[in-house]
């Protein structure tokens, strides 16, 4: 249905595409399918495509003036400023999401989705299932298999929510993150803060895989991944942590998440120390918190309003030997305790959080 010029639209379909010529169409496709009784927006903020993404997307445009409200980059931003700037020019009450290389393939996607949150005003997400494809196989699967178990805890230890199956309750985005990574995830934790999370089991999308997307390298394990984007990972595990470390059980998965990623960085034999070094001093409160996480119930580590506070001088006591300010903590150090954890939780190393 086309959006109302008249008034805002209860649905923003936001998308973000780069040099996916021949993907977009069926993105676009299973947008307009949509079969709702109320408007909707779409959003598509290319960006800065050198093929003909931004040419086809103008000439879905020319077609439905009415529903596109997409954003066209001059310049290339990446994939998280890009998708969280346009996150806020939608005007939706709720918001969905859909990459360039994905697509919907149920008309009543959205209808049903909005149904959903309507009904259960305490609710911020709303997902589905989705059907995966690999470009490489005629593999299929549905992910995820297992929606009985829909927690917070859950959510925190692991995503299990596909980007193009989500839709939230539109917040202030005006705070949103852009130092990320995945965006997705990050998005999920930081709409989990404000409802409950609701599943429609039902696989209304499709995800694919090919070699050309960001997280191919995914089924080659976590530790790859972590290699790959540790900053990403770092800072968002940093901003989860500011969200829930008011939750003893959340920050404790939170940290564990983060004692993998840092093993899995300073094991990293292509990056040099001082690249190890210049990545974990940009979330120093994080990486205090993986140091004092088995100590945390004798005081040293103390939350307030979600902010770490700690006395330096204990701290220093009981690492010992530290000379340097916490903010300055070096990645020899940090392994050191690293390695202390991994022989009392060698389990750690192990565990797989990428979906």
């Amino acid at each position: 249905m086309k959006s109302n010029t008249q008034k805002a639209p209860r649905v923003s379909i936001i998308s973000i595409s780069y040099n996916q010529q021949e993907y977009i169409r069926d993105m676009i496709e299973g947008f307009l399918m949509q079969q709702t009784n109320f408007d909707y927006e779409i959003i598509i903020a290319d960006d800065c495509s050198t093929d003909d993404t931004g040419k086809i997307i103008k000439e879905y445009e020319k077609k439905h003036p009415h529903v596109f409200n997409s954003l066209h980059r001059k310049k290339n931003m990446g994939a998280i400023p890009n998708l969280m700037e346009a996150m806020k020019h939608a005007k939706g009450e709720y918001i969905a999401l859909c990459e360039g290389d994905d697509y919907w393939t149920d008309p009543q996607k959205l209808q049903k989705q909005v149904d959903f949150m309507d009904k259960n005003n305490d609710y911020s997400i709303c997902f589905h299932p989705v059907k995966i494809t690999f470009e490489d196989s005629n593999e299929t699967s549905i992910f995820p298999e297992d929606v009985s178990n829909l927690t917070l805890k859950r959510l925190v230890s692991a995503n299990y929510i596909q980007t193009n199956s989500v839709l939230y309750r539109r917040q202030d985005y005006s705070q949103l993150k852009d130092d990320v990574m995945p965006g997705d995830w990050y998005l999920h934790l930081f709409h989990a803060q404000f409802g409950k999370i609701g599943c429609i089991n039902e696989a209304m999308s499709v995800y694919r895989r090919h070699s050309r997307g960001l997280w191919w390298d995914a089924r080659k394990g976590p530790t790859l991944l972590y290699q790959k984007h540790a900053q990403g990972f770092l800072a968002l595990f940093a901003h989860a942590y500011e969200y829930y470390s008011h939750d003893k059980t959340l920050a404790k998965i939170i940290t564990s998440n983060a004692i993998a990623l840092v093993t899995a960085l300073l094991e990293d034999k292509t990056n040099n120390s001082n690249n190890a070094e210049e990545i974990l001093q940009t979330q120093p409160g994080l990486v205090t918190a993986v140091v004092l996480s088995e100590t945390s119930e004798n005081n040293l580590l103390k939350v307030n309003n979600q902010k770490l506070e700690f006395d330096n001088a204990t701290l220093k006591a009981e690492l010992g030997h530290r000379d340097a300010e916490l903010q300055n903590i070096k990645a020899s150090k940090v392994w050191k305790t690293v390695e202390s954890y991994r022989r009392l939780k060698p389990s750690v190393r192990k565990k797989g959080i990428i979906r």
